[in-house]
């Protein structure tokens, strides 16, 4: 094996790297190393039956495989290092670029703001006509435009456009102040228009409030008699309405002391019909207590009897029924 060679035994024919490269680069050096390869892949007969063939088969398709690596690998490093040197030739045309645009406008500057000052008196002198064909639409806009016009300072252009911009600003005055005089003239017939107006409003106005002081004391004059004449019938209602009033009260005072007396009689009546009630309901619980101790008596008598009739002897009876009645025996009730 040469230096250089790229072969391991793996690849199907025997490789190295300057015959790669030249493959890749020359169309029929690299129609020549698939001729060989294909070659060898024609020559390949293996026996598909045996063992051994099946393994030959499948070490013949890994060289194959392992051919395509080898050629792809140094094709790869050829890329990157092609790519590696165009990098250096793209940064340095971008350098020189940069470069010589920089000298190009440093060189070019003078000439550059010569163009720029022509532009900009050409421009001013297209404006200052534009300012003399339309001055403004009011009176302070006119005058605005005349003062911007006869302080226009005709030095400071280019000398080729002085002359230009002189002409252009005596056309310009000269129209912009005909408008203004045209303006002057409009806005005083204007103030003697509006003040001949405010005059005759001002007189229509006084006629007018002298025709409503006139209505409103006519108004006046009207009201203050009906309101007169209302008081009058209004004193004259309230005066039998007072009196009906007073008829009126008269006869409630009546009512309600009948009213009253009759207040008193059902209140007494009332108070008896109560107290005979509340005397029933003492007599009724009296006896319901009555009845309910002769009772208790009997239920507790008995309890002892009983008690004695089990063995017990009275005076024990007894103790043991207080007790039960007190409720002091647990677990124990006595019904009543």
């Amino acid at each position: 094996m040469t230096d250089g060679t790229q072969t391991t035994g793996t690849e199907l024919v025997a490789v190295d790297n300057e015959r790669i490269q030249a493959a890749l680069v020359k169309p029929d050096a690299l129609q020549e190393l698939l001729r060989e390869v294909r070659e060898r892949i024609d020559a390949f007969t293996p026996d598909i039956s045996t063992d051994a063939g099946r393994k030959d088969i499948a070490s013949f398709a890994y060289k194959v495989a392992r051919t395509k690596t080898t050629i792809d690998t140094i094709g790869k490093d050829m890329t990157a290092k092609a790519k590696a040197e165009i990098k250096k030739v793209d940064n340095a045309r971008k350098q020189t670029r940069d470069t010589l645009d920089a000298w190009k406008d440093e060189v070019r500057a003078p000439l550059t703001a010569w163009e720029q000052e022509r532009e900009k008196s050409q421009a001013s002198i297209e404006r200052m006509i534009e300012a003399g064909m339309h001055p403004g639409e009011t009176l302070e806009e006119v005058r605005a435009t005349v003062a911007k016009l006869e302080a226009c300072d005709i030095e400071r252009y280019v000398e080729e456009h002085r002359d230009a911009a002189e002409q252009a600003r005596e056309m310009a005055l000269a129209r912009a102040r005909d408008a203004l005089t045209a303006a002057e003239k409009a806005e005083a017939e204007r103030q003697e228009l509006d003040a001949l107006r405010r005059e005759k409003a001002e007189r229509e106005a006084r006629e007018a409030q002298e025709r409503r002081d006139r209505e409103i004391a006519a108004r006046a004059k009207k009201e203050a008699e009906a309101q007169a004449a209302q008081a009058k019938a209004e004193a004259d209602a309230k005066a039998q309405r007072e009196l009906g009033e007073a008829k009126a009260a008269q006869e409630r005072a009546e009512q309600e002391r009948l009213a009253a007396e009759r207040r008193a009689i059902e209140a007494e009546a009332a108070a008896k019909a109560k107290a005979e009630a509340e005397r029933k309901a003492q007599e009724a619980a009296d006896r319901k207590r009555a009845e309910n101790a002769k009772h208790r008596k009997s239920v507790l008598e008995h309890v002892a009897a009983d008690l004695q009739a089990c063995g017990m002897d009275s005076d024990t009876a007894e103790r043991l029924t207080d007790m039960l009645a007190a409720g002091k025996v647990r677990h124990v009730t006595v019904n009543f």
